[in-house]
Formats: structure tokens, C-alpha cells, sequence
């Protein structure tokens, strides 16, 4: 197009889902911790855990590959319920694999 009043956006294959300038990733935890924060009755707990969660994404996010705070959450041993028991994802807490 040469309209000079049209700006095209370019688009990547793997741009991250954006809400309102913040990727999904960053703002859906905090959105439902607020949410939650309305059933319980305690704002103000709820909202240190969403300010936490922004600055700890943020900050694992130029810095180590996506789905870090996920594999260490795995790694110690606290998404041992969250995850089933299969050949592919092992036990977080089995340290040594023999064949």
C-alpha cells in the first residue's frame, strides 16, 4: 500500500499474545490474582502477590528462556500434583535416570 497516512504493524510468527502493551503471560496471573482478591476479601495480600509476580516475570523474562519459573517450580518439587504422572514429564524430585 502507498498511502503515507497507513502504518502496517510488522507481525512475527512468534510475537507473544499482548494485552494492551504487556504479554499475556505477565498480566493474566496478576488479572486473576485481583479477581481472586475479590472472592477472599484481602486486596491488599493479593496485590503484593500480583506486584511480585510482575517483577519476577520481568525479570526472569530478558534473561533466561520461556518457562523458566514454570521448570524451577518443577524442579523443586512443587508441581507434583499440578502434573500427571506419565513417560514424558518425570518426577521433579527423581534426580537420577537409569536405563
Amino acid at each position: 500500500m502507498n498511502d503515507p497516512n497507513f502504518y502496517r504493524h510488522p507481525r512475527r510468527i512468534n510475537d507473544p499474545t499482548l494485552i494492551f502493551a504487556w504479554p499475556a503471560p505477565q498480566v493474566m496471573p496478576a488479572l486473576g490474582l485481583l479477581g481472586a482478591s475479590m472472592l477472599v476479601g484481602n486486596f491488599l495480600l493479593f496485590l503484593g502477590l500480583s506486584v511480585g509476580w510482575w517483577i519476577i516475570y520481568g525479570f526472569t523474562q530478558g534473561r533466561y528462556a520461556p518457562g523458566y519459573i514454570f521448570h524451577l517450580l518443577w524442579w523443586n518439587g512443587w508441581t507434583t500434583g499440578l502434573t500427571k504422572i506419565c513417560s514424558i514429564i518425570p518426577d521433579g524430585l527423581k534426580r537420577e535416570f537409569h536405563q
